[in-house]
């Protein structure tokens, strides 16, 4: 784990911002009991995860594919080839969002804006 203890206080107000703003029916179904706290979130996510990064084409059609991403300092990192469709797409539009999924044990749900963390209790 490498996030400091800024890194964790404002990963925490990112995670219950998000939390407050979910819906009723993504709330019904992750209760406050499966929420995970920052620093569980970067006790789960140390080393490289399958991050199922989600684009938008110029066009506006969606595009999903896993990125090797790597959980630093309370932030997702990922990387691909300069000349990559997904770059140039990320370049035409910034607005990205990711997922990292491990069966049904833990579900983490990222984007510009957001951050929803759970695990099945």
């Amino acid at each position: 784990m490498h996030e400091s203890a800024e890194d964790l206080r404002t990963l925490q107000a990112l995670l219950d911002e998000s939390y407050a703003r979910a819906g009723s029916h993504l709330r019904s179904i992750w209760g406050p009991e499966t929420r995970l706290s920052a620093r569980e979130v970067s006790a789960a996510l140390v080393g490289v995860q399958v991050l199922d990064l989600a684009t938008v084409t110029a066009r506006m059609e969606p595009r999903v594919a896993p990125v090797d991403g790597l959980f630093f300092r309370g932030r997702f990192w990922f990387g691909s080839a300069e000349s990559s469709l997904r770059f140039r797409n990320i370049r035409k539009n910034a607005a990205v969002s990711g997922a990292v999924t491990r069966g049904t044990e833990t579900f983490l749900v990222i984007d510009a804006d957001t951050m929803l963390a759970f695990k099945r209790r």
